[in-house]
C-alpha cells in the first residue's frame, strides 16, 4: 500500500514571525529596536533625497518662469 506524504513548506519569513511571536516581550522589544535603528540611516537618506528632489523641482520651475520673462523686466528687479 502506497503512503501519500504531503509536505508544506514554510517560508523563512513565516518561521521568523512564528519565532518572534513566541519570544518574550523583552526579546521582541530588543529586536524591534534593532530593526528600527538599522533602518534609521536608510530612512534619513530617503528623506534627504525627497527634499533634494522637491528643491530641484522648485529651482527648475523658477528657472523656466524666469526664462519666460523679458530680460528688461528681470534687470529692473535687481
Amino acid at each position: 500500500m502506497a503512503t501519500l506524504a504531503i509536505q508544506q513548506q514554510t517560508s523563512p519569513l513565516d518561521a521568523l514571525m512564528a519565532h518572534f511571536a513566541s519570544s518574550s516581550k523583552s526579546v521582541q522589544r530588543a529586536f524591534t529596536k534593532y530593526i528600527i535603528e538599522a533602518n534609521a540611516e536608510e530612512v534619513e537618506v530617503r528623506r534627504q533625497q525627497m527634499m533634494m528632489k522637491e528643491s530641484l523641482k522648485q529651482a527648475f520651475k523658477e528657472l523656466e518662469e524666469g526664462n519666460a520673462r523679458p530680460v528688461e523686466e528681470l534687470l529692473n528687479e535687481l
